[in-house]
């Protein structure tokens, strides 16, 4: 017995020893400069991340910190020498997020971009669905030249891992200025030219929908109900595919903003809750324009007036003479590949809505 437990103080120790070495090796890695790191960086966005590791990311990484790969991008860089390249698998969030604004201009006025690959959702074969969205990056830690260019490649059109792999082989190879990037809204980093031209915010408002805090208790169909009804609103909400009048099946429990849901909003107006925002959008309200639903393609219909909820947004032009053109882009094709030139994302906010180039 005492030699075993003897053994196992041994193998303790021994355990020990390795740990001690490993953190001493890592350490010395980590003081190092290198010409090339490639790597996959480890994935976790700030909602998941500990207190300790939240805390040390505002701390160092402030401009990356929401998501742990782009601190690893901005560390790795630290650990280059001049002139040395980084090659990494990361997600595409910071390209277009305008919680990473900062974190891009950092990137695009200090290095010099080589190569970016969009692989989008499939890149991986043991994560399905739309979970990761990943992009190549290559860069160089130089200071951009003037009229810099560097390579795109779209792998996002096919869905196995095989035939994106096939896709970064054979598919048709952009040159980019890295230089424009910095002119695109809000610094996106986009692998097509985005026309700089007059941008649609100049002829148009948006804004975010409302929310009533309890769908369940406030929205109904409008059978449900004899219409017209002074306590009732007609309800906008979403479209899954462009038609002219879609989206209108809904009403809403309004009370002339005097009643139940006025007071659900003052009841927890001490709270950062969703309450709050019943009555996002009312300055667009009642007047003619386009509802895009924010999620997937952007399907469009006609907006009427009505109050809109939070899964739509309605673009309002300032001068109405401009509506019928509003509609022909925002209807078409297009308009979707304009926006998603800037933003990948599921879903969209209405300033990316807005910042696609627009002709009266």
């Amino acid at each position: 017995m005492t030699k075993a437990l003897a053994g196992e103080k041994d193998d303790e120790r021994f355990e020990m020893s390795v740990v001690a070495r490993g953190i001493a090796k890592a350490a010395d890695f980590l003081s190092q400069r290198y010409y090339w790191v490639i790597t996959n960086v480890p994935y976790l966005s700030l909602n998941k991340q500990s207190e300790r590791l939240k805390e040390y990311g505002e701390k160092k990484y402030f401009d990356a910190r929401h998501d742990l790969a782009n601190v690893f991008i901005q560390r790795i860089i630290e650990l280059l020498h001049e002139n040395g390249v980084l090659d990494v698998v990361a997600p595409q969030n910071w390209l277009f997020l305008k919680r990473y604004k900062n974190f891009r201009e950092r990137i695009l006025k200090n290095h010099s971009l080589s190569s970016i690959a969009r692989l989008g959702p499939g890149a991986f074969d043991t994560i399905s669905g739309e979970v990761v969205k990943a992009i190549l990056l290559s860069l160089i830690n130089e200071k951009p030249a003037t009229h810099v260019h560097f390579l795109g490649v779209n792998a996002e059109g096919v869905s196995s891992s095989a035939q994106k792999a096939t896709c970064l082989k054979d598919a048709p190879i952009s040159e980019i200025s890295q230089e424009q990037q910095v002119s695109n809204p809000d610094m996106i980093i986009t692998l097509e030219d985005v026309e700089q031209s007059t941008l649609l915010v100049d002829f148009a408002s948006a804004l975010s929908g409302c929310s009533s805090g309890d769908g369940v208790r406030f929205i109904r169909k409008y059978w449900e109900n004899s219409i017209p009804n002074k306590d009732w609103e007609f309800h906008q909400s979403t479209v899954s595919d462009m038609c002219f009048f879609g989206g209108k099946s809904e009403i809403i429990f309004w009370e002339s903003e005097q009643g139940e849901m006025y007071s659900l909003a003052q009841s927890v107006k001490h709270l950062n809750h969703a309450a709050q925002n019943w009555l996002r959008g009312k300055p667009n309200w009642g007047k003619p324009g386009v509802v895009i639903s924010q999620m997937g393609a952007l399907p469009s219909t006609i907006y009427t007036g009505a109050i809109y909820d939070c899964n739509c947004c309605a673009i309002i032009p300032n001068n109405p003479e401009h509506l019928a053109a509003l509609w022909a882009y925002c209807s078409s094709d297009e308009y979707n590949r304009d926006v998603r030139k800037l933003n990948q994302k599921l879903n969209v906010t209405p300033k990316t809505l807005l910042s696609v180039p627009f002709v009266s």
